[in-house]
């Protein structure tokens, strides 16, 4: 029913955590797929878990292209190798109230509630912040990110392929904690020419899907272009000398 997919460069021991929590789960159905992207051979004992060993570092975007393409399943869940997700209870869950479309969000951090409950997530235009950590889709639903995108925004596109261009709304899950690092991979990444390259993919994506969008804040807000109302009331405007909002300034 759910394939999680989880690329890695081994840089986090939590990763085992989540392959425990994985095999505790009570469904031959289930499955994992591990996205090795590095020349280290690693293992882990259950053969439901796929370990893919691409022996160079692909990135993660095209990692979870990868993951998604090779699932076989209803359902696919995106997951940090960072971090420790309680899975069992995760999967028994989403095999009960089956919902469309969930991903990590500050409830995550702090529950507020003692068992899992969806929470609809209000505002389609708006990303949650850090919600690349953990996203639940329907395979079927899967747009693929473009290869020229290596580590970021992979996830912008995820949510709002779903939410924009799909009409499917996010549900967060709260009462559900996930714990451990966060950003180990990519923290060395953020000032690489690889992040400048993944925005102009990411505004290029943008403006191929009749959108427009604003990174000049934490959470991220996207909107159609005939959205004048939305743009109107929520937009940012343009600060002088802000790398990312100049970068808005590209025409394609």
């Amino acid at each position: 029913m759910i394939t999680y997919v989880i690329p890695t460069l081994w840089k986090d021991s939590n990763i085992f955590k989540t392959f425990k929590s994985f095999s505790d789960i009570e469904d031959s159905d289930a499955r994992m797929i591990v996205i090795n992207n590095t020349n280290q051979v690693r293992g882990y004992t259950d053969y439901r878990i796929e370990f893919i060993n691409l022996g160079y570092n692909s990135f993660v975007n095209p990692a979870w292209n990868l993951g998604v393409h090779k699932s076989q399943t209803e359902y696919v869940c995106l997951l940090n190798d960072d971090r420790i997700y309680d899975l069992k209870t995760l999967h028994n869950y989403i095999k009960q109230y089956r919902p469309e479309f969930v991903g990590f969000c500050e409830l995550n951090r702090n529950p507020t509630k003692d068992s899992i409950q969806l929470v609809r997530h209000e505002d389609r235009n708006v990303r949650p912040h850090g919600f690349g950590q953990f996203m639940l889709f329907k395979k079927n639903n899967w747009i693929k990110i473009p290869d020229d995108m290596k580590i970021f925004h992979g996830d912008d596109i995820i949510f709002f392929h779903h939410t924009l261009v799909l009409g499917i709304e996010l549900h967060k899950l709260d009462g559900y904690p996930i714990r451990g690092n966060q950003s180990v991979s990519a923290q060395d990444w953020w000032e690489n020419e690889i992040a400048k390259e993944d925005r102009i993919g990411y505004f290029k994506w943008i403006s191929q899907n009749n959108m427009e969008t604003s990174i000049h804040n934490i959470h991220k807000a996207t909107w159609k272009k005939e959205d004048y109302n939305y743009k109107i009331n929520n937009s940012t405007e343009l600060c002088e000398g802000c790398d990312e909002c100049m970068a808005r300034l590209i025409r394609y």
